[in-house]
């Protein structure tokens, strides 16, 4: 079975978090958008272990930022992913429209039913099981919706 091609992949820049004494610096890396795992993955560079990768499945917001945000650096974007927040920075505006839409692309369609079954087959999950996780992931979203209502409470 061959190795599926990525749906985009290659260099840009992240910004690192340092230390006030350092400041935020911007570090070249290669960066991997994997439509078959559902992943977004960074690594210094293209054979390199990635030490970042983020599931699709749970990026919140992909968005252009600019101004004192990302130290007034132009074609920067970020993904958002729980904890996580990226800064991406490509090297022209083309670039980084191109990667906001494949990356947004790629979010939707893992977010889908079908992109949610896919995610629990890979997993492990047999199959029957699987073709119930959309169900049960907007079961899922729902209680949780209902717990962030003014005065409501999550119960199990």
């Amino acid at each position: 079975m061959g190795q599926s091609l990525p749906a985009a992949e290659g260099w840009l820049y992240k910004r690192h978090e340092h230390k006030p004494a350092w400041g935020k610096q911007w570090a070249k890396r290669y960066v991997t958008l994997n439509a078959k795992r559902g992943t977004l993955a960074i690594g210094k560079n293209a054979t390199a272990e990635p030490s970042t990768a983020v599931p699709l499945c749970d990026v919140s917001l992909v968005k252009r930022v600019e101004g004192a945000n990302v130290d007034w650096s132009d074609n920067v974007f970020e993904v958002r992913c729980g904890p996580i927040t990226l800064h991406l920075r490509a090297t022209s505006s083309t670039e980084c429209e191109r990667w906001v839409g494949a990356i947004r692309c790629q979010v939707e369609d893992w977010r889908s039913d079908e992109g949610l079954r896919r995610k629990a087959i890979s997993s492990g999950a047999p199959a029957a099981i699987a073709s119930q996780y959309p169900a049960e992931m907007e079961r899922q979203r729902a209680l949780m919706e209902g717990a962030k209502a003014p005065g409501s409470r999550l119960e199990v």
